[in-house]
This record gives C-alpha cells, structure tokens and sequence, in this order.
C-alpha cells in the first residue's frame, strides 16, 4: 500500500482517470469494468441512472473527501469505483494512479440498495 503522502501527490491523476472511466471515454484505455446491481439491471430507468452518473460533475468536499472522485450520489443513484491489481479482482491495487497495475470496477446500484 502506498503512503498517504504519496498517494496525496497522485490524487489529482486519480480524479482525472476516475473521471475519464466513470464517463466512459474508452480512448484513454483506462482498464476496468462496470457492474450494477440487479435492481438497477432490470428497471426502466436503467439508461437515465447510467447517463446520470456519466454526467456527475459535482464533486464537493460532503461527497468527495479524499478528492479522488471515487464515488458520490447522484440522484436515485450510487457509485463507487473499487481498485484491483488484475480483472481476477483478487487484491487491491497498490498504486492506483498506475494503469498498469490498476484495473477499476465501478459498481452502480439504486441508493435504496445502498
């Protein structure tokens, strides 16, 4: 695990690949998946909760403290970007602003199942 005044320095680039994966800009290979819950799967409102998080911009100091635009609540919805070493998903990635050592997995669920 990386110092926390080590990953300090590296929160700005973390925020700025969060941001890119989050609203899926797939040119800056950014590895890493998407998952939602089985509600949010099967409802209607499916598309607009996924727009609606692609297009949170509204990051503050009440739903990003650690300035890593990680995860907030965005309306009815809630996400969260988790980092692993490798897509097994079986250890955290030890340097998160590293890409290649750092696949993200952002998960996407209704804040009712939160």
């Amino acid at each position: 695990m990386i110092s926390d005044s080590v990953k300090t320095d590296k929160t700005p680039t973390i925020a700025q690949q969060n941001d890119l994966f989050r609203k899926g800009v797939l040119c800056h290979n950014i590895p890493g998946r998407i998952v939602t819950t089985r509600l949010l799967a099967k409802s209607p409102r499916y598309r607009e909760m996924i727009d609606a998080v692609r297009a949170f911009d509204s990051f503050d100091e009440s739903n990003d403290p650690w300035n890593e635009h990680d995860e907030a609540i965005v309306g009815d919805a809630y996400f969260k970007i988790d980092y692993y070493e490798d897509e097994e998903l079986e250890y955290g990635s030890a340097d998160s602003s590293d890409l290649s050592m750092t696949y993200r997995v952002m998960t996407i669920a209704f804040t009712s199942e939160y």
